[in-house]
């Protein structure tokens, strides 16, 4: 997927303050998409651990690149669990191993 956008300015400096918030290692949740991303500031990288490598992922590698830092795509194989009672009826728990997307895709 090539994508032709550019970052405004107010993306720039919206990811610059974002940036300058988080710890080295902290998580970075976007809504939009459902994915999360781990700062590494030593490394200069933004991981996307969680969620779509769509237009969105795109999106943040060009305003990550645009601020001086990699991007990749590692979603994660850790044991996932989830309390089905904290997401709907239920008492069960999931347990998978599979690289997980999207929440939807578990229960």
């Amino acid at each position: 997927m090539t994508l032709n956008w550019r970052p405004t300015e107010t993306d720039l400096r919206f990811t610059r303050n974002l940036i300058h918030g988080l710890r080295d290692g902290g998580q970075w949740q976007i809504p939009r998409n459902n994915s999360t991303w781990r700062i590494d500031k030593t490394n200069k990288v933004f991981i996307c651990f969680f969620g779509p490598k769509d237009e969105l992922f795109e999106m943040t590698a060009i305003v990550a690149k645009e601020l001086g830092y990699a991007t990749r795509y590692e979603v994660e194989r850790k044991p996932f669990v989830i309390d089905a009672t904290s997401v709907g009826s239920g008492k069960a728990l999931i347990k998978t191993t599979l690289p997980v997307t999207d929440i939807n895709d578990l229960l």
